[in-house]
C-alpha cells in the first residue's frame, strides 16, 4: 500500500508525496532525483503490477460517473428527453404507452452489446409491458456504419419486422457486414434491391448525424449506453439490475404518441412480406491482452483510437463534458 500511495504523490506533486516519502523512510526536505523516482517507479511495477490498471480502471470508473452525472442534468432538458424517448426515427419493441421503457444506444459489432442484447431479448419475451427503444450509434468504423444504414432502412420499410432483424444481427458470432446484413434481410423476406436503394438514401445519414448529435449531449463515450427514466447509465446491465432499475418506477419516461409517424419515412408495402454490397476485407488479427477486469468494472465497448468515425476522446485528451 505505501508503494501504491509513494507513486501518486510522486507523480501528482501534491503535499500527499511529501508525507508518503516521511512514511517510506525517505528523508524529509530531501528531493529525490530522476534516477530515484525510475528506480521507485520501477519497484512499484515489478512488485504490484496490478496497481496501475487498477488505478487506471477506478479513473475511467469515476470519470464515467461524472460525466453521466452531467448528462442526466442534459436529461432533464424537454428537447432532449423528447429526442431520446419519442424520435420518430428510433425502431421500438413492445406497447407504445409503455411506462418501463429502456432506451439502447448501440453497435452491431459491439460485443458488450450483444452481452446486453441477452438481457433485451429476456425482457422483451417475459414482460410485455416494457419497451425497448433503439438508437443505431455505430461507433466501430465503416462496416458498422453500413450495418446501421441498414437497419435505419429496415425499420423505416419494414418497422414491424425491425427487431427481428435486430435478432438476427445481434445474435450473429463474431463481427457483422452488410453481406450478412443482407443476407438476414432476405431470409426475412425484404426486398433486398429496394432495401439498398433505402440505406443509400440522405435521409439515413441526417438521422445518423442527428443520433452523433444525441449522442455529444449525452456524453455517450461507448456502447452500449442505456437510458432509463432519468438515469443515463454507460454500460450494460445484469438482467437483474435492468429488472430492478424498470420496476422502481425510474423508467416512468414521457409516453411517445401510440400513431406517432416515421419522419419522411416511406410507407410500408401493402402487403410486407415476411420478416449487395460487397464485405469490406476483414483486417488481419491483432493479438489482444486482456488484463483481468476489476469485479465491480461496468460492461462497455469503447472504438478502437484508430477507429474511423470513432467520436470517443483518447485518453490523454482533456475532457470537456
Amino acid at each position: 500500500m505505501k508503494y501504491a500511495q509513494l507513486i501518486i504523490g510522486l507523480l501528482a506533486g501534491t503535499a500527499l508525496g511529501g508525507s508518503v516519502v516521511a512514511a517510506t523512510d525517505t528523508p524529509v526536505g530531501g528531493k529525490l532525483d530522476d534516477a530515484q523516482v525510475k528506480a521507485i517507479v520501477r519497484q512499484v511495477i515489478s512488485e504490484e503490477p496490478k496497481l496501475i490498471l487498477e488505478s487506471l480502471q477506478k479513473f475511467q470508473m469515476d470519470q464515467q460517473k461524472q460525466q453521466a452525472a452531467s448528462a442526466n442534468e442534459v436529461l432533464k432538458d424537454a428537447t432532449v428527453r423528447d429526442q431520446v424517448f419519442n424520435d420518430p426515427n428510433a425502431a421500438s419493441v413492445g406497447p407504445k404507452d409503455a411506462k418501463k421503457v429502456v432506451v439502447e444506444f448501440f453497435d452491431y459489432n459491439c460485443g458488450a452489446c450483444k452481452f446486453m442484447f441477452k438481457n433485451v431479448q429476456e425482457l422483451v419475451n417475459k414482460d410485455k409491458t416494457a419497451r425497448v427503444i433503439f438508437h443505431e450509434y455505430p461507433i466501430f468504423g465503416p462496416s458498422s456504419e453500413a450495418n446501421s444504414r441498414i437497419g435505419i432502412a429496415v425499420n423505416r420499410l419494414y418497422p414491424d419486422k425491425y427487431y427481428d432483424f435486430h435478432v438476427k444481427m445481434m445474435s450473429h458470432e463474431g463481427r457483422a457486414d452488410e453481406k450478412a446484413a443482407y443476407g438476414f434481410a432476405k431470409d426475412l423476406g425484404f426486398d433486398v434491391a429496394k432495401l439498398k436503394a433505402e440505406a443509400a438514401k440522405k435521409e439515413i445519414t441526417d438521422v445518423l448525424e442527428s443520433n452523433r448529435e444525441l449522442g455529444q449531449k449525452l456524453h455517450i463515450q461507448g456502447t452500449p449506453t442505456l437510458v432509463i427514466g432519468d438515469e443515463i447509465i454507460p454500460h450494460a446491465l445484469a438482467m437483474d439490475e435492468l429488472e430492478a432499475k424498470l420496476n422502481e418506477g425510474a423508467a416512468a419516461a414521457p409516453a411517445p404518441t401510440a400513431d406517432a409517424p416515421k419522419a419522411d419515412a416511406p410507407k410500408p408495402d401493402a402487403a410486407p412480406l415476411k420478416a449487395e454490397v460487397k464485405p469490406e476485407a476483414k483486417p488481419e488479427a491483432k493479438p489482444e491482452i486482456k488484463p483481468e477486469p476489476l469485479a465491480d468494472a461496468p460492461i462497455v465497448d469503447v472504438p478502437a483510437l484508430d477507429s474511423p468515425k470513432a467520436d470517443v476522446p483518447k485518453l490523454d485528451d482533456k475532457p470537456t463534458n
